[in-house]
């Protein structure tokens, strides 16, 4: 039974199986003053019945913690962690345990009004005005929207108030360990920032990294082997120093492609994708809970997978089904045509663009439903979500003559 059930958890965690289905829920509690997220996993698995022998099921369960910030957190649960806080103190009147509670509250209060940037819809104008090809999007914890720009080779940041200027390239120089707005991009197209607001850039034969801060330098984190095949075309990174990179098979329909799993250590993880081939291999997704989420399609179906950080196949957690267009159904029951690039909101919630003109939402529970319904002439490619899930950011290929950057509020 023992090797039984090892198999089984080596299914859960790291094989495609029809057999295994997850569960995932998440809360806040605290410890002392401190906001603390718990993300819970839980894995079944059905081995099948042979008519002789019973079914038999497998379970495996993970959890991990994480730290919350108050300027992330919705103000009512702020309150109630307050409260539960001084619930928990010792040796305290009343009196002081009201006065305690108030400045627990004020201080949570003050550090939320700090994070209302990152809440607040940034203006576009501007940002359409100097981006003349926009490619990918990515927001940052600070609420500052980055965008890579074909046309000029660089990338750009606009702030809350809709300012926006060249972060990394625009310059003439290839070389590493420069000033970022000095350095010469090669065709730049996926973007992600990490959690130190470090900027990842996809080029055409390399992965490039421009450190956070004023004095931004660049530097290469990966390259291509000389004579490869395959182009990065997506690049993701999560909270914890991890960048991943989707690599297709450059001017070819034939071939597997890759994940590059790009370690906090400086190492690197190359490891093949059977699922992706030029046409096929479309968004790519890093959560809080280290997973890797992948669109792929088969025919006319089109699936979400979730997998390990070093690219082992899961499992299908959205897709493959035959209810298209229908919302609030489970996830492995929907039709997912022409399923795109994904974004993810702070709880870790993934949203998905079908069909290049509707954005759905993958619930904890499993759920799919539809929280954008662009217009018929619209194509929407690359976008971004800002971290409490209120507006998405997207660059529209068919909005006018030229492709823009374009801002929904999400219902």
């Amino acid at each position: 039974m023992a090797a039984t059930l090892g198999d089984a958890f080596e299914d859960c965690l790291a094989c495609s199986s029809p057999g295994t289905r997850e569960e995932r829920a998440n809360c806040i509690t605290v410890t002392g003053e401190a906001l603390v997220r718990v993300d819970g996993t839980f894995w079944i698995h059905r081995f099948p019945s042979s008519g002789i022998t019973r079914q038999r099921i497998a379970v495996c369960c993970c959890l991990m913690l994480s730290h919350m910030l108050p300027e992330e957190t919705p103000l009512p649960v702020l309150k109630l962690t307050a409260q539960r806080m001084v619930s928990k103190l010792k040796g305290l009147t009343d009196a002081e345990r009201d006065k305690k509670r108030q400045e627990l509250q004020k201080r949570m209060a003050d550090r939320h009004g700090k994070g209302a940037a990152g809440r607040q819809p940034i203006a576009l104008d501007e940002v359409n005005k100097q981006v003349k090809k926009p490619q990918a999007v990515a927001l940052d914890a600070q609420g500052c929207l980055c965008v890579s720009d074909y046309a000029t080779a660089g990338v750009w940041r606009a702030g809350p108030d809709g300012k926006c200027a060249v972060v990394a390239g625009g310059g003439t120089s290839t070389e590493d360990g420069i000033k970022a707005t000095d350095a010469r991009l090669d065709s730049p197209m996926g973007l992600t920032v990490d959690g130190a607001r470090a900027l990842y850039i996809a080029e055409q034969t390399r992965v490039r990294r421009a450190s956070p801060g004023p004095d931004s330098k660049i530097s290469t984190v990966a390259r291509c082997d000389a004579g490869s095949p395959f182009r990065p075309v997506s690049v993701k990174a999560d909270l914890c120093g991890n960048a991943y990179v989707l690599c297709v098979v450059f001017l070819s329909k034939e071939g597997n492609g890759q994940l590059w799993h790009l370690r906090p250590d400086g190492g690197t993880v190359r490891t093949p994708l059977a699922e992706v081939t030029r046409d096929a291999g479309q968004g790519l997704l890093a959560d809080l809970s280290f997973r890797v989420l992948l669109t792929y399609r088969q025919g006319i179906q089109a699936f979400v997978k979730s997998m390990t950080p070093q690219g082992k196949q899961a499992h299908v957690i959205a897709g493959g089904g035959r209810l298209a267009g229908i919302d609030d159904v489970p996830a492995l029951d929907a039709g997912l045509q022409e399923a795109g690039a994904m974004a993810a909101d702070r709880a870790g919630n993934p949203y998905l663009i079908v069909g290049g003109r509707s954005v759905r939402k993958i619930t904890p529970g499993g759920m799919i439903h539809t929280v954008i319904r662009a217009a018929l002439q619209d194509w929407l490619v690359p976008i971004a979500v800002n971290p409490d899930g209120t507006y998405l950011y997207a660059v529209n290929l068919t909005s006018g003559p030229c492709a823009k950057v374009e801002r929904y509020s999400i219902s």
